[in-house]
């Protein structure tokens, strides 16, 4: 004979619906479909990140860089903190802004004055090569504007800045007469500022050899005021 609460029990079994124990465990299937597209879009997040840290590397280390100018030995044309933007692309020209290592390991940025081959002199402010009078207008605002004694440019005859100084207190004799022809020799550069009397170049430091080059200077990128093309002529 069945009591109240078994007939209740047994009703409800019997109009479909089902007991269940507390202490039952209940199974759940996890769909780890659901988890692919957000791993997937992760992962293709760190493969664009790595390809664009490579991609500036190569860029800043092979291509284009921005440099900061330190010091004053290139005034007017470039100034003090100037930001330039530096190509390490193609060859170099006469008149090019250049920047290269120098002895001390610091770098420094000068204007490409003699190539391989030529033979240079400066006489009363005047530069010469290969025997050819060249004009130099953009030292003109320094010549009228800042002051030094004598000449702008210290008088030299290559003779004189056929060494490479290899370090602060080292420097080696280069063999400029070649073929009994008095010439910078090839792989060798010679490079002066544009503030010739506080300018450290090529007259202390002899001539520049093609492995210290980093790179040409072609725009101003920062003061925006000053931003464009740096001046060669």
């Amino acid at each position: 004979m069945m009591n109240n609460n078994e007939e209740n029990l047994e009703n409800k079994t019997e109009d479909g619906f089902k007991i269940i124990d507390s202490t039952e465990t209940a199974e759940v299937e996890v769909d780890h479909k659901q988890n692919k597209p957000f791993l997937k879009e992760v992962l293709s997040y760190i493969i664009l990140i790595v390809v664009a840290f490579v991609v500036a590397q190569v860029t800043h280390r092979y291509l284009f860089t921005p440099v900061t100018v330190d010091g004053a030995s290139m005034n007017p044309n470039l100034q003090n903190k100037d930001v330039v933007f530096l190509s390490r692309l193609g060859t170099f020209e006469r008149f090019d802004v250049v920047v290269f290592e120098a002895p001390d390991t610091d770098y420094y940025i000068k204007r490409l004055i003699g190539l391989p081959g030529d033979y240079v002199q400066m006489s009363d402010d005047q530069l010469y090569i290969n025997g050819e009078n060249y004009e130099e207008p953009y030292l003109d605002f320094g010549k009228s504007n800042f002051s030094f004694s004598n000449t702008f440019t210290p008088d030299f005859t290559l003779e004189e800045k056929c060494f490479e100084k290899i370090s602060l207190y080292t420097e080696k004799t280069l063999e400029c007469n070649i073929n009994g022809k008095i010439q910078v020799p090839e792989g060798y550069y010679l490079v002066l500022g544009d503030n010739r009397p506080f300018s450290n170049d090529s007259t202390e430091l002899g001539l520049i050899n093609a492995d210290r080059f980093i790179g040409e200077a072609k725009f101003v990128l920062y003061p925006f005021k000053r931003f464009g093309k740096i001046n060669n002529d």
